[in-house]
């Protein structure tokens, strides 16, 4: 028996074969189970589309954050971010070269403060999150 192997059988058999190394079905039920359909859209391009199209918002990052927890984001920024942080009292940020750029107090009192991040240049920063109790935290903050 001849076989001809589309190129969506192709692709179902290639991505098959990394999800399940050294097992092997029908090519139909391959298909099926990949979501690869004569004339239609696979569902590794339509994964690879809603990544490309994936626009960063607030409502996509965490909320709730516990006490040992500092949150920085959206990262990249554009205009703002929020420091989603229990008992944060203080944020600094710096350039790459260790000059202090924003320094600016948090309301404790709060879960989430936002900070005004229009006036930096794009690229890199390091910021330091300072707690009540003196505990630091610190990360990388991309500005686009």
């Amino acid at each position: 028996m001849v076989q001809t192997i589309s190129y969506a059988v192709f692709r179902a058999r290639v991505l098959h074969g990394m999800k399940h190394f050294g097992i092997h079905y029908d090519d139909l039920e391959i298909c099926n189970g990949q979501g690869v359909f004569k004339g239609g859209i696979s569902k590794l391009q339509e994964q690879l589309n809603q990544v490309a199209n994936y626009m960063p918002s607030e409502q996509n990052a965490i909320k709730i954050v516990n006490d040992n927890e500092v949150i920085v984001y959206p990262n990249p920024a554009i205009n703002q971010v929020t420091v989603a942080c229990k008992h944060a009292r203080q944020i600094l940020i710096y350039d790459l070269l260790g000059n202090t750029i924003i320094t600016k107090k948090l309301n404790s009192q709060l879960n989430e403060n936002k900070i005004d991040v229009s006036g930096l240049q794009s690229g890199m920063y390091v910021y330091k999150v300072v707690k009540q109790n003196n505990e630091i935290y610190t990360g990388k903050l991309t500005i686009e």
